[in-house]
Order: structure tokens, then C-alpha cells, then sequence
């Protein structure tokens, strides 16, 4: 099977940036296969486009030829560059287009589709509330963001609802900020409304480095809970000791005194003179 290999590096700040268009159409990675040789470079479905893709010919069009591209280069390492819109960096992937690999159905194991990085920005919204019962335990208010679509492309709000008014119960992909995790979800209408408090703009951004900072709280916070239950778990073994000695101890100064037929004083008895006086 052919090496992959992967270099993130930043596109804002490379002597030889690769200058993209917001507006110009490039391959969105919607599914990767398992075990497939686009499975081993930590591909974010919805969150990675194919931006370009190195050697190509002088005209190559990423829509009309890539998927030809891919057959002539079987077997032989290629680069493909990636830009990943939750981090916002462009990342460079060596891999090679091989069908050695389980259940091969394709050379790399992707989908992709067309879209521009605008529409992909624009499709983004921060749930900040749930006005329906049926969402709740499902949604996370002011934690989930809707990515995109499953099965189609939007561009705004009005048109989401309109989709989903004409298929019907939609898949969303939902992203959850405190958890940095993607995954499936269903929306309808009701009433001709989806039944969520959506926000958009600066407030409601989806910022990736709060999600590495939250992460990485959580992480800390999971750190120190099992350094108290070891603290916790060390005094309980020490006190057992200590108890275990006493009683140990106590049982051996019995054994000793019976030995050496010395008498328990009871509480009610007194010492005068060398003699013991029973008090009655």
C-alpha cells in the first residue's frame, strides 16, 4: 500500500501562498471510507476542501478533471492541497491513489462535491436556543453550529428552510464547539419554522482555538479528578493500615498478658497499695 504523508503549514504566512478565491469552485470532501488512503490523513468531512492539486497540466480544471486526474495517476505520490475552513489554514497531503486497501471502491475513498469556500462560510449557524421540545437532549444551545447539509448546498438561512420544506426531513451535519466533534442530525419544520434561535455574525463565529482551549479545560479538569480519586483512594489504603496495625497490636498485648496471667483491669475496678478493690 503507497505511504501518505501530511504538512499543515500556513497559507497566510508561506513565501509561496497558494491565493485563494472565496468564490471560486473547489471539490468540499463530504465522506471518507474507511481504511482508505485519504482515511490515514486525518480528512475532516465538510471541514476540508481540495483546493488544488500538483503535477496537473496548465488548464486543469479542478471540477471537469480531477476525477481523471486520479486514474492517470494510480499508483504514483501525488500532493493535493487542502484548506480546512475550522482551522482556517491550508495544508499540504502527499498521498498515492492506490486500490490496495480493504473494500476498495475508488482510489483515495472520498466524496466530494462543488462548492465555494463563501457558500461554506455562509452555511454556518450558531444555534443559541431550541423552541421545540423534540430538539431537546438533541441540540446543545450555544455549543452545536450547523455546518451544512448533508445532500445539498445552501447559501443562507431562507434557503435551508426552503430545501428542507421541499424534501422534507433533512440530514445536517451539526458540529458541537465544546466537544470539537461532528455529527448527523435531522431537521424539519414545523409550522414552516425549524423551531431554533439561530445566530450569525461576529458574536456568533465559530472560533476553532476556543474549541482547542475548552478541550484542552476539560482535559485538565479529567487529569485532576483522577489525581483526587488516587488521593482519595491512598488515604482510605492508609488508614486501613493503621487500623489494622492498632488491632494487631492490641490483640498482641492480650496474647502477652495472658501469657504472663496478668489481670484486665475493669472500669469499675482500682488499684490501692498493689491490691485491686472491687467498688460495689
Amino acid at each position: 500500500m503507497g505511504t501518505e504523508n501530511s504538512k499543515a503549514i500556513d497559507h497566510r504566512s508561506t513565501s509561496n501562498e497558494l491565493v485563494l478565491d472565496a468564490n471560486t469552485k473547489y471539490l468540499r470532501i463530504t465522506s471518507v471510507t474507511r481504511d482508505s488512503p485519504e482515511a490515514r490523513l486525518q480528512i475532516s468531512p465538510f471541514f476540508h476542501f481540495i483546493v488544488q492539486v500538483a503535477p496537473c497540466k496548465p488548464g486543469f480544471s479542478l471540477e471537469r478533471d480531477f476525477y481523471q486526474w486520479v486514474i492517470e495517476n494510480e499508483n504514483k505520490t501525488v500532493k493535493l492541497f487542502m484548506y480546512n475552513i475550522l482551522e482556517k489554514k491550508l495544508e499540504i497531503k502527499e498521498i498515492t491513489p492506490n486500490r490496495n486497501w480493504k473494500g476498495a471502491d475508488s482510489l483515495l475513498g472520498i466524496k466530494t462535491r462543488v462548492e465555494t469556500l463563501s457558500s461554506a462560510q455562509s452555511s454556518i449557524f450558531r444555534i443559541n436556543g431550541i423552541c421545540r421540545y423534540d430538539y431537546k437532549g438533541v441540540l446543545v444551545p450555544r455549543e452545536d453550529f450547523i455546518i451544512a447539509a448533508k445532500d445539498f448546498v445552501y447559501g443562507d438561512l431562507a434557503e435551508l428552510k426552503s430545501k428542507i420544506e421541499q424534501f422534507g426531513e433533512c440530514p445536517i451535519m451539526v458540529y458541537n464547539l465544546a466537544r470539537n466533534q461532528l455529527r448527523e442530525e435531522s431537521l424539519n419544520l414545523q409550522g414552516g419554522q425549524l423551531g431554533l434561535e439561530i445566530g450569525k455574525g461576529l458574536l456568533n463565529d465559530l472560533d476553532y482555538n476556543y474549541s482547542l482551549s475548552r478541550k484542552s479545560q476539560m482535559k485538565k479538569m479529567a487529569s485532576d479528578r483522577q489525581e483526587m480519586k488516587k488521593l482519595v483512594a491512598s488515604n482510605v489504603e492508609e488508614v486501613e493500615m493503621v487500623a489494622t496495625k492498632r488491632e494487631t497490636e492490641g490483640g498482641d498485648e492480650e496474647v502477652q498478658r495472658e501469657k504472663e496471667n496478668v489481670p484486665v483491669k475493669d472500669e469499675d475496678e482500682k488499684v490501692e497499695n498493689g491490691e485491686i478493690i472491687n467498688e460495689i
